[in-house]
């Protein structure tokens, strides 16, 4: 006998309309939009959840997975031709099957959670265990700024940011902290965060035509300053020397990285958490004898994996704190809608043009899938 499915829907789904890929390769060559089946609640295990999909963003390592460079491979369904990819993004709980503990109810809004769990995030709906849904905001929650896209893009790029500056130095008010990429997610949630607890985060961005609006913008937005890579070195060394620069993080790789180990303060820590451009770090063996200087490297799947649930539930409830309180936000999304109906051919070619987008050079806003 099968368990009581709890719901508030009319019926629950066996298909759902999703972004999906037929194999790996090039993302306008095997991605697609259109139905997939989904998992049957009828004999699922207890504590079962069925979620609807409200938003999922397209990260790097969600494209790097796609062309099969990235450990975290789209997720397979019962149709053996179609996977998808995502490995973050919000729902709302509408269906449970009971018949276990389980404190999540109908309404809230989740996220998926645990080191061993790819979601599989674009689609519409999808089942996973409640051990594997973390409850951000329940059913009568009304902060206004806990919008969809916020909560969507909460457990990659902000958590990162938050355990780059809490687990390799213990920072006090003052102290500066530089990083390269500082355009990216990851890097506009370090100067916001950084700027919250006290820290000066300067921030290295490529050269570009809107260069000094775009400077701008960031430091309005946290970074105490934004500097082109060719000028860092004579930031550091010379026009900034008294600087105390304890930590440093590191997300390009090649040159770019080397960089860092030359401006952190002696015995300062360099932290590499991504390799852009798919090259090693050139590392000056002066630099690690002479001056003291650490390099280590960061994975946030490695983090979870040790970490325990409260951990990892406390960094979301200060993050989602912030975000209620207006104290940090989101960048600036483009939003591709995913319609809940039938997608034709034409809208299919459309939404894979704009996920393509992802990553692309000086796109200005991210991608966000947001399902109708």
């Amino acid at each position: 006998m099968s368990a009581k499915i709890i719901t508030n829907l009319s019926s629950v789904p066996n298909t759902t309309n999703a972004v999906y890929v037929t194999g790996y390769g090039k993302l306008t060559d095997v991605v697609h939009a259109g139905t997939i089946p989904v998992a049957s609640l009828d004999s699922a295990a207890p504590g079962t959840v069925l979620v609807r999909m409200l938003a999922a963003p397209i990260n790097p390592s969600d494209t790097l997975a796609i062309q099969g460079l990235y450990p975290a491979p789209p997720v397979a369904t019962s149709d053996p031709t179609k996977s998808v990819p995502g490995l973050e993004g919000a729902g709302e709980v509408v269906a449970i099957v009971g018949g276990s503990n389980t404190d999540l109810q109908l309404g809230d809004i989740v996220i998926p959670s645990g080191s061993d769990v790819i979601p599989g995030s674009w689609r519409r709906h999808l089942t996973l265990p409640a051990k594997n849904l973390i409850r951000i905001k329940s059913a009568n929650d009304k902060r206004e700024k806990l919008t969809s896209a916020a909560l969507a893009s909460l457990t990659v790029n902000p958590t990162t940011a938050y355990r780059l500056l809490k687990d390799f130095v213990t920072l006090k008010a003052g102290d500066v902290v530089v990083q390269n990429g500082g355009n990216s997610a990851v890097g506009q949630f370090v100067a916001q965060l950084g700027k919250l607890w006290g820290v000066k985060v300067v921030s290295i961005v490529r050269d570009r035509p809107d260069f000094d609006a775009y400077a701008a913008k960031l430091k309005a937005q946290g970074a105490f300053d934004v500097v082109r890579p060719e000028h860092v070195l004579k930031y550091f060394t010379e026009d900034h020397k008294d600087l105390y620069v304890p930590l440093a993080f590191e997300t390009i790789g090649g040159p770019a990285g080397a960089v860092l180990l030359q401006v952190v303060s002696p015995g300062g820590t360099v932290v590499s958490y991504g390799s852009m451009s798919g090259q090693p770090i050139p590392v000056s063996a002066m630099a690690l004898l002479s001056r003291g200087v650490i390099l280590r490297g960061f994975w946030l799947t490695a983090w979870k994996e040790t970490a325990t649930r409260e951990q990892y539930q406390e960094m979301l409830d200060d993050l989602v704190g912030y975000i209620a309180a207006g104290k940090i936000e989101t960048p600036e999304f483009n939003e591709i809608v995913v319609p809940a109906g039938e997608i034709s051919k034409q809208e299919s070619d459309k939404i894979v043009q704009e996920v393509a987008k992802a990553g692309a050079e000086f796109a200005g806003k991210k991608q966000l899938l947001v399902f109708q």
